[in-house]
């Protein structure tokens, strides 16, 4: 049976104001009412207040910024700046199985200029309604993967910070030279160029061309493929990259990817790179991998501000750094191949959670 969402919730409203003078940044005894916003970074938390407006089992969706995000509220809390709140009929319908219909939608959103999800956007949804016990069942499955991806990817992260520590423990910290190397110019050890810039009619059916490396393929420090594009036109030989170039996102709509890097290894096909994008070329590749990824490289591009909106070529010339001999990089780049390999297992069964997943919610949910 398909209903639509507003017949199996007992309200659907968005957020208003933050209270100004009611908040705490942190919890304290007077307040101590969690407040969500449009986030996912903390699950949404921007502070607290001493009065909540919902007091009942709710799913709230971001509706700026993160558009989409989901999460389940299990204690009384304020939404605010628009975030949206469903509480649901727990006769007709399970808190978690409403939690995976709207992690499953596709939400179309209101505004031109700032896009944006409104109340009349979530309502217009129908959904395939199951009797409640059938809901759990589906729930209980997806829940178990989540559970699974969330530790294949905590898996990855202690890889990746593996990595990192042994960074510091052979080349100390750079940014205070620890090891005391000699100190080079970014632009003295590496060359650096921006992506090509290409039209819409320069796109050609995959395979057919040369495939452009974007910011969507570059996943969990990685190379990933799954939304290539290719194009026609005439690139010059510096755009197309090599084994061992520095992929790196220098811009992006979301901040958060600027920075971003992958190294490039086994294409079998010509590949160049688009705008907004970076290849960094150098012997010292797997040192100045790790270098982009650690905290003081951010602090070195900054311009004052905690978000770093793009990287230009200017901002990299201006870097200097420790330079290790080639000799100490070596060992650092085979201990990094090593956990590259296990690394390399562990997303590949990620990703086929992810796709099994993604199945399941399409047969319960489309």
């Amino acid at each position: 049976m398909k209903v639509k969402l507003e017949d199996v919730c007992k309200r659907i409203y968005a957020g208003g104001d933050v209270p100004k003078n009611r908040f705490s940044e942190s919890k304290t005894k007077k307040y101590s009412v969690p407040i969500y916003a449009n986030a996912e970074k903390n699950n949404g938390l921007y502070g607290y207040t001493d009065l909540a407006k919902e007091d009942e089992l709710s799913i709230t969706i971001a509706a700026r910024g993160t558009i989409g995000f989901v999460a389940i509220r299990t204690e009384p809390f304020l939404p605010v700046v628009r975030l949206i709140t469903l509480v649901p009929n727990l006769s007709k319908i399970s808190a978690r199985y409403l939690y995976y219909v709207l992690r499953n939608l596709k939400p179309k959103c209101s505004g031109t200029s700032i896009p944006q999800l409104t109340v009349p956007d979530i309502k217009k949804n129908g959904i395939k309604l199951y009797a409640i016990s059938k809901q759990e069942e589906m729930a209980d499955q997806l829940e178990i993967l989540d559970n699974i991806i969330k530790i294949r990817s905590q898996e990855i992260k202690k890889l990746e910070d593996l990595i990192k520590a042994r960074f510091i423990e052979v080349f100390g910290e750079s940014d205070k030279n620890t090891k005391q190397f000699p100190v080079r110019k970014l632009n003295e050890i590496s060359s650096y160029w921006n992506g090509l810039t290409y039209k819409p009619v320069d796109t050609v059916e995959d395979g057919n061309g040369t495939l452009v490396l974007r910011s969507s393929n570059i996943q969990n420090g990685v190379l990933a493929f799954d939304d290539n594009v290719y194009v026609s036109c005439d690139i010059k030989e510096k755009l197309l990259v090599q084994d061992n170039d520095i992929l790196m996102c220098s811009r992006n709509g979301s901040a958060a990817l600027v920075g971003k890097t992958a190294l490039i290894k086994g294409l079998v096909e010509p590949t160049t790179f688009g705008a907004f994008m970076m290849i960094i070329r150098s012997e010292y590749y797997s040192y100045l991998k790790t270098y982009f990824e650690m905290p003081f490289f951010r602090s070195q591009i900054s311009t004052g501000t905690s978000t770093i909106n793009q990287i230009t070529g200017k901002m990299l010339n201006e870097i200097s750094l420790p330079v290790p001999d080639i000799g100490t990089v070596k060992v650092f780049e085979e201990f990094v191949n090593r956990i590259a390999k296990s690394k390399s297992v562990i997303e590949k069964s990620l990703k086929e959670l992810e796709t099994l997943q993604a199945s399941l919610m399409q047969k319960y949910f489309s």
